[in-house]
C-alpha cells in the first residue's frame, strides 16, 4: 500500500512531475478505522506524503483477507489491492477483544492524476487491535460483525511512475 502526495500535491520526492522513471523503494503505514474502512497514510520513499485511505472492498475467505484500497492525496489517487493471511490471532471472551497480525503482499492496480501511471508491489504486515459485542448467541461469545478498534498496516516495496 504505497502512494502519495505532499499536502495535496501529488509529486514524487525529489524527482520531475510524473513520477520515478526506475522503480524506487517504498514505505507506507496505514491507519485504519475497523468500524468505517478508512483512515490515514503516510509514506516515504519514491513518494512522500500522507493522506486518506478508503476501503473499498474487503472480503475474508478462512484465514485469508482480500482487500482493495483507495489511497487519495488532495486530488490524485491510487487503488491497490492486498491479500493478507493470518498468522496469530488472542481473543479474549470475556471482553471480545481480538489482537491479529496478518502478512501479506500489495499492488498498485490504478491511479489517477500524478499516480495516473503508478506501478508497484510488495509486503505488508497488519496488525488488528479490534472489539467485537458480547453476545452469548454467537459461536465464542462474541458478535464481530461491528468491530470497532485499529488495524496498522507497515507497507514496504517499490514503485515506479
Amino acid at each position: 500500500m504505497c502512494a502519495l502526495g505532499l499536502a495535496g500535491l501529488a509529486a514524487p520526492a525529489g524527482a520531475a512531475p510524473g513520477g520515478p522513471k526506475k522503480p524506487a523503494q517504498e514505505t507506507a503505514t496505514l491507519t485504519i478505522d475497523a468500524a468505517t474502512g478508512s483512515g490515514t497514510v503516510t509514506a516515504s520513499g519514491a513518494f512522500t506524503g500522507s493522506g486518506t485511505v478508503d476501503t473499498l472492498r474487503g472480503r475474508l475467505a478462512g484465514r485469508t483477507h482480500h482487500f482493495v484500497e483507495k489511497l487519495t492525496f488532495g486530488s490524485d489517487t491510487v487503488t491497490v489491492k492486498a491479500t493478507t493471511r493470518r498468522v496469530s490471532r488472542t481473543v479474549d471472551s470475556s471482553t471480545c477483544a481480538v489482537t491479529e497480525k496478518d502478512k501479506g503482499g500489495w499492488k498498485i492496480v490504478r491511479g489517477t492524476g500524478a499516480f495516473a501511471h503508478a506501478k508497484g508491489a510488495g509486503h505488508l504486515v497488519a496488525n488488528a487491535n479490534v472489539t467485537g459485542t458480547p453476545d452469548a448467541s454467537k459461536k465464542g461469545g462474541c458478535d464481530f460483525s461491528h468491530l470497532t478498534g485499529t488495524v496498522t498496516v507497515d507497507a514496504h516495496g517499490h514503485v515506479k511512475g
